[in-house]
């Protein structure tokens, strides 16, 4: 992919593997190798995900 964002974080020239799953609600998956070096928080209580400050 030539880039992926989210929120204002941005990756560029990165790849991606896409697949089915069995689950309907579920339409992909962000890997926690990326979600980590970007210094991402998940807040599991309130379902959010947010960058750090």
């Amino acid at each position: 992919m030539d880039k992926v964002k989210i929120g204002e974080y941005c990756i560029n020239n990165c790849s991606l593997d896409f697949t089915s799953y069995i689950y309907e609600d579920i339409n992909g998956l962000l890997g926690l190798d990326m979600l980590l070096n970007a210094g991402f928080i998940i807040d599991l209580e309130k379902l959010n995900m947010y960058l750090q400050n």
